[in-house]
This record gives structure tokens, sequence and C-alpha cells, in this order.
């Protein structure tokens, strides 16, 4: 079984869009039915909490309270 990574990075899907008001668990848009979109503002967020997280030394919240 391989080893699990030390960090797992948080998916911006897990999170509501500060954009469009997405729900954590749905994507921002679909174009055509085909491709999801997800808004630069949410995978920032996504990226500012990993940042924060990794700076106090906690394990990831996977976007839960």
């Amino acid at each position: 079984m391989p080893e699990l990574p030390e960090y797992i990075a948080t998916s911006p899907t897990t999170l509501a869009c500060p954009e469009c008001n997405a729900k954590p668990g749905d994507v921002c848009e679909m174009l055509n039915d085909e491709l999801a979109v997800v808004h630069i503002a949410r995978i920032k967020l996504a990226v500012a909490m990993d940042l924060k997280t990794r700076k106090a030394g906690k394990p990831p919240s996977l976007g839960m309270p």
C-alpha cells in the first residue's frame, strides 16, 4: 500500500467560491457540459488556507471548519 503524502493540499472545490457563491462540492461553471470551471479567486483562497495551515504546523482541514 502506498504511503500517504506528508501534506494533502486543500482542494478549491471543498470551499465556497467568493466570486460566484458556488457551494462546496460544486464547480463554478460548466462549459459545453464538458469542462468544469473553478474561479481563480477560489483557487487563491485554497492556497491561502494551505499556507496558513502549514505556517501553523497543523494538519490540513480539507476545507472543513
